[in-house]
């Protein structure tokens, strides 16, 4: 925040005034207060919809995984079935942490 935003907002506001160091500092540590809150919020807002794009991934995978588990039994091999344990387990910690945090 520069002076003339700072000696527009005294006038605005109707303080009038000089627009001294004092002054200065504190409608600049009110700029990065207002900034500060800002990024908060979007960040909140950021891992709000991260969490719900994630939970959407987590619910196709548990579809996928219905879908393979009528499959598997005749068709898939030792390996692919290891495989697909690690994902399930990986889906569950992922539920797990989810459910933790909200």
């Amino acid at each position: 925040m520069d002076d003339t935003q700072i000696h527009r907002l005294m006038t605005q506001s109707g303080c009038g005034g000089t627009l001294t160091p004092a002054v200065r500092r504190f409608a600049q540590a009110c700029a990065a207060l207002g900034a500060e809150a800002e990024r908060e919020q979007c960040e909140k807002a950021m891992q709000a919809e991260w969490r719900l794009k994630v939970r959407r991934l987590v619910q196709g995978f548990e579809h996928v995984s219905g879908l393979a588990r009528l499959w598997e039994p005749d068709h898939s091999t030792g390996s692919e079935r290891a495989l697909w344990t690690r994902a399930t387990e990986a889906c569950s910690d992922v539920v797990k942490l989810l459910n933790s945090k909200a």
